[in-house]
């Protein structure tokens, strides 16, 4: 019953569109309260945590949906060290380029001087959608790296859909990073998603990325009827 009510009240977030409750937010000082309060409960517990984001522009956005992003993600973190490693947050101001989006954010990854959008999954990487910024749009990205194990291409490929969960039986519900995935696409942003499993000395680990334009947009309606389908299956 306990799952049950987990995936349900999921639902209810994946499904909700609130009116958005924007404000104008210090990222920086944003994302250090976001670890403070998730130090405080007790849900960072023997990792590193560092905080990298200077020189910052505000921007303007739902803070409250913002929050349940990074909680989200840190706490996936978390759980993928099982408890031991270093997460390292940065956030920075960026001018999107379409070749740029798509390079190894894994430090010793490959370099390739021309990366097609339809290779990225034998790269491990994926994105919640593709990315439609306008060239040389300002963006914030803030990046999550932890030191875990990493996940194969096959995982990767389908962390952003409803249900998959790459955690044991019953301790998650698949649904966090496709609510994390309807509020940036919201917020008129993109999720990006790397990994790399372990493999002899090579880099290692997962960097999850968030790409929010600095100038606010709405983005169009989501479409729900992956999720109706995966409800069809249960």
């Amino acid at each position: 019953m306990e799952r049950i009510d987990r995936i349900l009240r999921g639902l209810l977030d994946f499904s909700r569109a609130p009116q958005p409750k924007t404000e104008r937010v210090d990222l920086a000082a944003f994302l250090g309260s976001c670890v403070q309060a998730l130090k405080d409960q007790r849900q960072l517990d023997g990792i590193e945590t560092h905080v990298k984001a200077a020189e910052l522009p505000g921007i303007e956005i739902d803070a409250g949906r913002l929050r349940q992003v990074v909680f989200n993600i840190a706490v996936n973190a978390h759980d993928a060290m099982n408890g031991a490693g270093r997460l390292d947050i940065a956030a920075e101001a960026v001018t999107h380029d379409d070749q740029a989006i798509l390079e190894s954010k894994l430090h010793g990854g490959e370099r390739e001087s021309r990366v097609a959008f339809t290779d990225l999954t034998r790269r491990g990487i994926a994105f919640s959608s593709r990315p439609s910024f306008d060239a040389g749009e300002r963006l914030v990205a803030v990046h999550f790296r932890d030191s875990g194990a990493g996940l194969s291409p096959d995982a990767v490929a389908r962390v952003f859909e409803p249900f998959f969960t790459t955690k044991p039986p019953g301790q998650g519900t698949g649904l966090g990073l496709a609510i994390c995935q309807r509020i940036i696409e919201d917020f008129g942003g993109v999720m990006r998603f790397e990994s790399r499993a372990a493999n002899g000395d090579g880099p290692h680990g997962t960097v999850v990325s968030l790409y929010v334009p600095i100038t606010p947009r709405r983005a169009r309606a989501e479409d729900r009827d992956d999720l109706l389908a995966s409800l069809e299956a249960l």
